[in-house]
């Protein structure tokens, strides 16, 4: 399963709807990305990643952190 089918299979579930999934990736393509996106998942990361921008996207994500 890929991470695109996980966040489909748990937002099936109403009380995880609304849960943030940051992805991490390794496809470059904006079409893959564009469609990461469409599945829900909020803050997409392409690796590598600098532990700097993880951070910062992990805040965003998730601001109460």
């Amino acid at each position: 399963m890929g991470g695109m089918d996980l966040i489909r299979h748990l937002w099936a579930f109403s009380h995880l709807r609304f849960v943030p999934f940051p992805t991490l990736m390794t496809e470059t393509q904006s079409t893959k990305r564009e469609e990461t996106r469409r599945t829900g998942a909020q803050g997409c990361l392409v690796k590598p990643i600098a532990s700097s921008e993880f951070l910062a996207v992990l805040h965003k994500v998730f601001p109460e952190a």
